[in-house]
């Protein structure tokens, strides 16, 4: 181990691996059932010109940031001194875990408008 390391510092990096994943697909599971019933409406309004689909998933990006960046920051809160984490890195990984949350909802809405129904 390195000098300067704590010797638990393969069990902090394990615990932010399974961290992220978790996050992740927690994102992006749910954010394909909830694309799936609102597809309808969706190509309806594409259909009809009423907008295009950048400005869909900006708004949808937009309206949901809030919420999936306080799962994560309220997950921080909790483990943080429970998997000894260096002090001083609270922020960064509140914001790794919210971009995580934004790169599943991504990846949910791009699996969700490849199938057309929920089965």
């Amino acid at each position: 181990m390195e000098e300067g390391w704590p010797e638990y510092a393969p069990e902090m990096a394990a615990g932010i691996f399974f961290i992220c994943i978790a996050q992740l697909s927690l994102a992006a599971f749910s954010t394909v059932l909830e694309f799936l019933k609102e597809r309808n409406v969706f190509v309806k309004e594409i259909a009809g010109d009423t907008y295009s689909v950048i400005p869909y998933f900006l708004s949808k990006q937009f309206t949901e940031f809030p919420l999936l960046c306080f799962l994560p920051l309220l997950e921080d809160f909790i483990m943080f001194d429970g998997i000894y984490f260096r002090k001083g890195t609270f922020w960064y990984i509140a914001i790794v875990y919210a971009l995580m949350m934004q790169i599943g909802s991504s990846t949910g809405y791009f699996v969700s408008s490849i199938f057309s129904n929920m089965e």
